[in-house]
This record gives structure tokens, sequence and C-alpha cells, in this order.
């Protein structure tokens, strides 16, 4: 799969973007990481909320999945082309179990995305 396409229905076309900074990554249209650096790049008014597609925890866990990591990295590479951009990162839970818990839960998911965002 390619960085920042779906990984369900049938494959996005791949587009080589290029950054600010002059560093390109490979993105597909209608993909959180296509879509946030144009925006970024657009005079569009902010805030803008974006969602990770297909970014999916184990059941009752934070620990971000293995496969999360190349739209991380493309993402954090978008990020660091537009120094200016804020972000705020927001987890959820399913609605089994606790409310209170769930909540935890999507907090310590939320932080384990934006800790892979600072490490990268």
């Amino acid at each position: 799969v390619a960085p920042g396409a779906a990984t369900t229905g049938p494959a996005l076309p791949v587009e080589t973007v290029t950054l600010p900074n002059g560093q390109t990554l490979q993105a597909a249209p209608q993909t959180l990481n296509y879509e946030l650096q144009r925006f970024l790049g657009s005079a569009d008014p902010a805030p803008r909320t974006f969602q990770f597609e297909n970014l999916n925890f184990a059941t009752s866990s934070a620990a971000l999945p293995a496969d999360a990591a190349v739209t991380v990295t493309a993402l954090s590479q978008i990020l660091q082309a537009y120094p200016n951009a804020r972000v705020r990162v927001v987890g959820y839970a399913d609605a089994r179990g606790a409310e209170a818990a769930n909540a935890q839960l999507g907090e310590q998911r939320a932080e384990a995305v934006a800790r892979a965002l600072i490490n990268a």
C-alpha cells in the first residue's frame, strides 16, 4: 500500500507531492496526508478537522499499530514543512466498556499518535 493510501476499497492513484521545504512524499488523493498538505498550502481558513483513515487500534489498546508508521512518518514530514501549523490530536474508543475507561483510552491513543509524530 502506498504511503498515505487507504487499505480498503479500490487503489487510489498516488501522486508525488513536493513540500515547501523541498522534500517529496507519495500520497493518494482523499487521504489524510494528501488533504492536509493541500490545506496547509492553501489560504483556506482554520481550524479544520482531518481524520486518519484506517488507524485501528487493537481492542482496549493504546499501542500504535505497526501499519500506521508510514502514515505517521509522512504526516510528520508535512508538519515539519509547515512549522507554523498547530495540530490537536484527538483519540477515540468504541462504545464497548465503561464511558470513563473509554475516555481514558481515547486520550491514551491520542498521546500515542502525538508521541509518534514528535519522535518522527
